[in-house]
């Protein structure tokens, strides 16, 4: 007896966007636009063999990347904790996913790369 097929395909993955946004806790720190690198994961409603090579019947990561930017510009957020919170459920809102994830980096400390706040949303 053949076993069904159960296919999984890929997460999709934006990759170390810059951004720039005025973020921070004290006033100082939110005088400037800092620059902030997010990562987007997400898996997309449809099987990749169901899209039919048609750009309107998946999540377009151009305009992922583009709603990224444009939420995190005109965000006012003190924690980076609330920004990757209220940036995943915007895009969730917006976008046909089943699965998000969402990693923003700040570069603030010294003596360290960055850090970093990470949410997921199963939808």
């Amino acid at each position: 007896m053949a076993v069904p097929r159960q296919d999984e395909d890929e997460i999709f993955e934006i990759f170390d966007q810059k951004v720039s946004a005025h973020i921070g806790v004290t006033d100082e720190e939110r005088a400037s636009p800092q620059t902030l690198s997010v990562t987007v994961r997400f898996r997309i409603t449809r099987r990749f063999a169901d899209l039919e090579d048609d750009l309107s019947r998946t999540a377009d990561y151009s305009a992922i990347a583009a709603e990224v930017s444009a939420f995190v510009g005109a965000s006012k957020y003190r924690l980076i904790e609330t920004l990757v919170s209220e940036l995943a459920d915007h895009l969730v809102s917006k976008f046909p996913l089943t699965y998000l994830e969402v990693e923003v980096k700040k570069f603030i400390l010294p003596e360290t790369g960055f850090v970093s706040v990470r949410t997921v949303r199963r939808v």
